[in-house]
């Protein structure tokens, strides 16, 4: 056995010190950060189909009955009352309400619809609960832009109210869904975290080779 390859073999052998204790303690924060990332965008992509369910009546331009298809912890009955998040209609003994309201009957009524739920209160003072409403697609997804609430709006049978007492930011489902914007978010602030994560890895891992060589070497 050569004296270089005897050294080589003692090197494998022989604790690394600051430099191992460093780079066994990273690995695994590195494995549970990317574990931790798919968990977040999954649960962020999921927002938009909370539940679903047929509309059955529309009560104005803000209020709906859907008949529940899909069940969620939230739910009480077989139907429900939406009330759409942080937007408006006028009242419904109005001209303009009686427009809203039957807006929302030519667009929803009879139609399956996708709920994206209020995770902060989740029904308001009325008992009803409190969503964004997303209209289906031919393959019976979401379709996540635009929604309803939005819908409402752009058609002007609705304004914008950031209601405080919710989960939900207009601007969130105003370009995008909600699981667009917070899985964007959570990208960014994981990926992040990821990559010092990997630089200071390298660094590790570089400094244990040129241990790992200088004791081969010694």
């Amino acid at each position: 056995m050569t004296t270089a390859f005897r050294n080589y073999r003692d090197s494998l052998q022989r604790p690394l010190g600051d430099v191992g204790l460093k780079i066994r303690s990273l690995v695994p924060v590195v494995i549970l950060s990317s574990i931790l990332l798919g968990v977040v965008l999954s649960a962020a992509t999921a927002a938009t189909d909370e539940t679903y369910g047929i509309v059955t009546n529309t009560i104005d331009g803000d209020t709906i009955d859907v008949m529940i298809e899909k069940a969620d912890h939230r739910i009480n009955s077989g139907v429900e009352r939406i009330r759409l998040a942080d937007v408006d209609s006028p009242e419904i003994n109005t001209l303009e309400g009686l427009e809203a309201r039957d807006f929302a009957y030519a667009v929803l009524l009879g139609k399956r619809v996708f709920l994206d739920l209020d995770d902060l209160k989740g029904r308001d003072d009325y008992n009803r609960l409190v969503g964004v409403v997303y209209l289906c697609s031919e393959s019976d997804t979401p379709v996540p832009v635009p929604c309803f609430n939005r819908m409402l709006v752009d058609s002007g049978h609705a304004a914008v109210d950031n209601y405080t007492d919710n989960e939900f930011n207009p601007q969130d489902w105003w370009t995008a869904s909600p699981s667009d914007s917070v899985q964007g978010q959570l990208e960014g602030t994981v990926n992040g975290i990821l990559g010092e994560l990997r630089e200071l890895l390298a660094e590790e891992l570089e400094k244990a080779g040129r241990a790992i060589i200088d004791q081969i070497r010694g």
